[in-house]
């Protein structure tokens, strides 16, 4: 397990100390910072920075924050506690527990790495969380770019990185690492609460598609997420180039493209041109959807004149050009 995470490092030329380590106490997070730990050790280039982010969730979340912040003093690694009201949010926001959970998860998360000046923050997401995630996006519904599952390494913003270093690491392996170096973990009660849709898809229905369809249900599903990641790699590069000539004028709240260039790609090419352009302009895709980029692909061959989308954009078309413009939210709307 050590050695899959030391690649990953080396693949990004990272080093330890450069990682805020997102550390629930959960067997994967531990076993991520001990592997960091060691790495740190014997490559004397300084020990990663850990965070916990106590969601408020649970009756015993205090107590796991302090367990962290113990087992890091232990381990002799730098430990921040953060404190995400999740049942507050809840109250005055659309969504479910799991997506505002992880929204202000990784607002803290990111937050803090640039708080810290540190230029990644690293989760320990495994393969076992993969093959739930790209199972996931299709029971649901997803394109291309979901059927990858999760990214290897991607932006939190402009300034700090998402690296999960164990996606080539099974839960199996996991377990074995912690047993073999003698190392204790918390366990989450709400990981068997099957309220919780991945629950559902850990519990049931992963087991249920393995015992009755195919007994290499996790291997197939990770083919498929390499072959979609690959292809929409591909995609993607021929959309970023498209894209530049394109692009007349950028600003922080503003995007002027020609619709010459595009207009008469196919229609999933100007979708992922529009999502180049969203991507690199680092506006908001919380809301983006298939029949948003479907809408602005309309306006750019001219088949409507203008679309509202979500985040307070407008889009227009204007003779030979699209010009899309975001509103700035003020602070008391």
């Amino acid at each position: 397990m050590i050695d899959t995470v030391r690649r990953c490092l080396a693949r990004f030329e990272l080093s330890p100390r450069q990682l805020l380590v997102a550390v629930s106490g959960g067997p994967d997070s531990i076993a991520l910072l001990r592997a960091l730990a060691e790495i740190a050790a014997t490559s004397h280039g300084g020990a990663p920075t850990a965070a916990h982010v106590d969601h408020r969730l649970r009756s015993e979340s205090s107590e796991d924050a302090a367990w962290v912040a113990d087992e890091c003093r232990r381990l002799g690694i730098a430990c921040h506690i953060r404190t995400a009201d999740v049942p507050q949010a809840m109250a005055s926001e659309a969504g479910s527990l799991e997506e505002s959970a992880r929204r202000l998860r990784y607002e803290n998360l990111t937050a803090l790495a640039d708080e810290l000046d540190l230029p990644t923050v690293a989760t320990a997401h495994t393969r076992n969380d993969q093959v739930e995630t790209i199972l996931h996006h299709i029971v649901r519904g997803t394109g291309l770019e979901g059927l990858g599952g999760m990214p290897e390494m991607r932006p939190l913003n402009e300034k700090i990185q998402l690296l999960r270093p164990m996606l080539d690491v099974s839960k199996a392996e996991v377990l074995r690492y912690l047993e073999s170096c003698e190392q204790q973990f918390l366990v989450d009660s709400t990981n068997r609460d099957e309220r919780f849709t991945r629950n559902r898809l850990r519990h049931q229905l992963i087991p249920l598609l393995t015992q009755q369809y195919n007994p290499a249900i996790e291997e197939s599903l990770l083919r498929l997420g390499q072959t979609a990641s690959e292809a929409q790699a591909a995609l993607r590069s021929i959309a970023i180039e498209k894209s530049r000539t394109a692009l007349i004028m950028r600003e922080a709240d503003r995007l002027v493209v020609a619709t010459g260039p595009i207009a008469s790609l196919p229609r999933h090419l100007i979708r992922e041109v529009w999502v180049v352009l969203w991507n690199e302009s680092n506006w908001p895709r919380a809301g983006m959807g298939k029949a948003e980029w479907e809408a602005l692909a309309d306006v750019t061959v001219g088949n409507r004149t203008a679309v509202s989308l979500p985040d307070l954009v407008e889009a227009r078309r204007h003779v030979d050009r699209v010009i899309a413009i975001r509103r700035i939210r003020s602070s008391n709307e």
